[in-house]
């Protein structure tokens, strides 16, 4: 079985006064770089891409050494759709019998490496097209998605990300408790609240 990685990383990060998230040091290290070194941590059997769009140039430089595919994504600003698009296209091309990715962000600083392979156990073992993580009372990524819902995740459009298609088939999801998932750093706020955790 053949899974890959997409790491969504296009933003513009408005809420940071145009600071690139992605570059936000968090213990150390840059959050695109903390969760491409997880996603390799992972390893999982298939490839990894990073999905750029704005300061891709700076955002590349920081993951230059390390074995992950740089995608480019020119409609970033049309919504995060556009980088599953991006992600799934180039792994259609490039992994034809891929059996499934897992799709990640770059600003959920506590996923670990040993719940990206949970989440790939969970779609073994209970055959569901979709694994989700649970966290806030509801279902988000990470997530897995297998080929067969590969279709549905490119008819997405604007801002309807991975969210909506677990929210729209639920009966198809099976989910992984996760509550750390629920950090997600989109404003200096959300930074301040989590270093004082």
């Amino acid at each position: 079985m053949t899974i890959g990685i997409i790491i969504l990383a296009a933003g513009a990060s408005r809420r940071f006064g145009g600071q690139a998230k992605q570059l936000l040091p968090v213990e150390g290290k840059t959050l695109i770089r903390r969760i491409a070194e997880t996603a390799l941590a992972a390893q999982l059997s298939g490839p990894i891409a990073v999905v750029l769009g704005a300061n891709q140039e700076l955002i590349a430089a920081e993951l230059a050494d390390l074995p992950v595919q740089l995608l480019d994504n020119p409609d970033w600003a049309e919504g995060m759709s556009t980088s599953l698009k991006t992600g799934l296209t180039a792994f259609n091309r490039t992994h034809p019998t891929l059996d499934a990715v897992v799709v990640l962000l770059c600003d959920q600083p506590l996923i670990t490496p040993e719940l990206i392979r949970q989440l790939t156990v969970a779609f073994v073992e209970t055959g569901k097209l979709m694994i989700a993580c649970r966290y806030n009372g509801g279902v988000g990524v990470p997530a897995l998605f297998a080929r067969p819902i590969f279709a549905d995740l490119l008819a997405l459009d604007g801002d309807k990300g991975a969210r909506y298609l677990l929210q729209k088939r639920k009966t198809d999801v099976a989910e992984v408790d996760f509550e750390p998932a629920a950090i997600d750093l989109d404003s200096w706020d959300d930074v301040a609240n989590w270093t004082k955790l």
